[in-house]
């Protein structure tokens, strides 16, 4: 349904089952080893073109936007977003 409503693909995606919501996912392209930013750049790239599509199904559905950050067990994961990015996100 999302499919057909913004006219693009997903990475993956699920219908809802028993009560459960179903998902519609993209993921960045970029390798793991690029920076976040760059990361948040290449995914808001592609939500661009259908973004006011976007604000009028978020009128009836709850879109989310998630980022996910893997770390070894003795690291500690820390990152700063640019003004920049923070405004393209709508933070």
């Amino acid at each position: 349904h999302m499919s057909l409503l913004l006219g693009m693909q997903p990475d993956r995606s699920a219908q809802g089952l028993a009560g459960r919501p179903g998902f519609w996912q993209i993921n960045s392209s970029l390798e793991a080893q690029a920076s976040i930013d760059d990361h948040l750049r290449e995914l808001i790239r592609r939500l661009l073109p259908v973004r006011k599509k976007m604000r009028m199904i978020a009128r009836d559905a709850e879109l989310q936007f998630y980022c996910a950050i893997e770390k070894r067990k003795d690291g500690v994961a820390q990152f700063r977003l640019p003004s920049q990015l923070l405004l393209l996100i709508g933070y």
